[in-house]
């Protein structure tokens, strides 16, 4: 069993990268106002990795932006590898000041401010290591105004990436899940646990018990592939959820995302 990667400091989304060997050093950042969502993530290593076809390994870091805009469609800003400073500066801007992030690109300028909940923020598991922030966020996304709630994620990790679930929404409720496959899971949903079925088909997900009965329905989709010692593939898709939990109907959107295959 590989040792686990050195790094006691606490967790920050500004933190450095790990550059020990094979830490997979990555940045998450996920919101939407309904139906309108985006996903900004970056990241980098030492050692062998490709990500869409490409060589990616410090100081070159693979960056993916794309979202969805109900009237524009799917629009993919960013696919492709780049050699980035840290904190980035360009060629997007990534930064932290006065308890708020700025996340600048094109015609994309945002900030990410008061948070809308507070817990979970820090997490060790086996070899991976994560800080996690849900902060309220406003301004251009894709040169159209924006305010929502957003998803804010640092991860270090040397574990193996193995196959998973997750869904998160963050509307007028907020729900989240993540399923090591073939594990038992559970929804949080407004701060209340609920252990759940999960039933998935490319972005279809069924969450069932006694007490839920969520479906989601894809409406869009993006791939990210991992090569290197093994495969690995992630396709995160933007969902419509909708049913009960508890009694109480559910119509939000959020994010699926399906993961699938195993990289060292």
């Amino acid at each position: 069993m590989p040792a686990p990667y050195v790094n006691k400091d606490k967790m920050e989304m500004m933190n450095k990268p790990n550059l020990l060997p094979h830490v997979k050093n990555y940045w998450f950042i996920y919101g939407n106002e309904g139906p309108r969502q985006f996903l900004f993530m970056w990241g980098t290593q030492k050692g062998i990795l490709k990500v869409n076809g490409h060589k990616v390994s410090y100081p070159d870091y693979f960056v993916v932006f794309w979202g969805y805009d109900p009237k524009e469609g799917k629009l993919v800003k960013i696919d492709q590898p780049m050699k980035l400073d840290f904190p980035p500066k360009g060629p997007f801007d990534f930064k932290f000041s006065d308890n708020k992030y700025f996340l600048k690109y094109g015609d994309t300028n945002l900030i990410f401010d008061k948070f809308y909940a507070e817990d979970d923020n820090d997490g060790v598991w086996k070899l991976a290591k994560w800080h996690n922030e849900y902060r309220h966020f406003s301004g251009k996304l894709f040169g159209k105004s924006i305010s929502g709630k957003a998803y804010v994620q640092k991860v270090e990790a040397k574990s193996p990436f193995s196959s998973w679930n997750w869904l998160r929404f963050q509307g007028k409720d907020v729900g989240t899940l993540f399923q090591l496959l073939p594990k038992k899971t559970s929804l949080k949903f407004n701060g209340v646990i609920y252990p759940v079925k999960v039933s998935s088909d490319n972005g279809k997900l069924h969450l069932q018990s006694d007490k839920v009965d969520l479906k989601t329905t894809p409406y869009e989709t993006f791939t990210v592939n991992f090569s290197g010692l093994g495969k690995f593939r992630y396709t995160e898709f933007l969902v419509e959820i909708e049913g009960t939990v508890d009694g109480k109907k559910v119509h939000e959107f959020g994010l699926v995302e399906e993961a699938r295959g195993l990289i060292v």
